[in-house]
C-alpha cells in the first residue's frame, strides 16, 4: 500500500509541474513580443474588441448606394468578417502578463472621433485605480499636433498621486493626418494600480478591465491573466487521479 501511495504521489507532482511549466511558458510568450516603440505590428492577431461611445448599428437599412442608385442594408464588417470596422468604431485590445496591463487603442474615422485618454480606469478584480496620458508637457492628446510618432506619459489621476508620473510605464502616440485613425500603445505596471488602492490584491488577479468613458460605453476585459487559478484547478485534479489510482488497486487486492 506504501509503495502505491509513495508512486501516485510523485506521479501526481510531475503531472502538476510538467502543467505549471506550460502554461507559465503559453502567458509569458502571449505578451514577450510587444514592444512600446510605435511599431504596431506585434498587436496583429491578438484578441481585439469593437468600441465607441455608444451602441452604434453595424448594419443601416435602407442606405442609398449611390454607385448602385438604389437603397441597400449597409454593413460595416473588418476583415474577418466580424460585424464593426474601424470606420464606426475604435478597435482596442488589452492584455497581460500579470506584472504589466498593455493596452493598444486605434481610433475610429467617425465622425467627432479622437484619442480621449484624459481619464481612464483599469479594473482589478472591480477595483479601479485611474490614469491619464498627456504630451510630456502636460497637454492633452486631444490638443492639436503635426502627423507624427510622439512618446507621451501615463499620469495618476483620481487619488492623492494625481498628475504624478507612473513609474515604470510607458507609452507611445502616433498623431496620423486629420486626426483620423490615431493609434496608441501603452504598458502600466500592476504596482502602480497598487499604489492608488490598496484593495487590489496582487497576488490573486482574475480579471483585469479597461474603461475610457469618452471614448466607450462598456468596458473591455483582458486576455493573458495569471495562471495560478488554472494551476491550482489542474493540482487539485492531478491528486485526485493518484488517489483514486491508488484507492482502485487496493480495492482489487482487497477482493484477492
Amino acid at each position: 500500500m506504501k509503495a502505491y501511495l509513495k508512486y501516485a504521489t510523485i506521479l501526481s507532482l510531475l503531472i502538476v509541474l510538467v502543467i505549471f511549466n506550460i502554461n507559465s511558458a503559453h502567458v509569458q510568450a502571449f505578451t514577450s513580443d510587444i514592444s512600446i516603440d510605435g511599431y504596431y505590428d506585434d498587436w496583429e492577431g491578438k484578441p481585439y474588441s469593437w468600441e465607441y461611445v455608444w451602441d452604434n448599428p453595424w448594419q443601416i437599412p435602407n442606405y442609398w448606394d449611390p454607385e448602385l442608385q438604389q437603397n441597400i442594408t449597409k454593413e460595416y464588417r473588418d476583415e474577418y468578417g466580424n460585424p464593426y470596422n474601424i470606420e464606426i468604431r475604435h478597435k482596442m485590445s488589452l492584455l497581460s502578463d500579470g506584472e504589466y496591463v498593455y493596452l493598444y487603442i486605434k481610433v475610429s474615422s467617425n465622425s467627432g472621433a479622437g484619442m480621449y485618454l484624459d481619464h481612464f480606469l483599469f479594473s482589478v478584480d472591480g477595483e479601479d485605480a485611474a490614469f491619464r496620458i498627456t504630451y510630456p508637457n502636460g497637454d492633452s492628446l486631444t490638443k492639436s499636433n503635426t502627423p507624427g510618432i510622439y512618446p507621451v506619459v501615463v499620469r495618476h489621476t483620481g487619488s492623492a498621486l494625481s498628475h504624478s508620473v507612473v513609474e515604470g510605464a510607458s507609452a507611445v502616440y502616433t498623431r496620423k493626418p486629420d486626426g483620423l485613425n490615431d493609434e496608441i500603445e501603452v504598458k502600466v505596471p500592476f504596482s502602480a494600480m497598487k499604489m492608488q488602492n490598496n484593495n487590489i490584491d496582487l497576488d490573486n488577479i482574475q480579471t483585469v478591465e479597461f474603461f475610457a468613458p469618452s471614448m466607450m460605453y462598456r468596458k473591455i476585459a483582458c486576455s493573458g491573466i495569471s495562471t495560478s487559478p488554472i494551476f491550482g484547478i489542474m493540482s487539485c485534479a492531478a491528486v485526485t487521479g493518484g488517489a483514486f489510482v491508488w484507492r482502485k488497486r487496493r480495492n482489487r487486492s482487497k477482493a484477492k
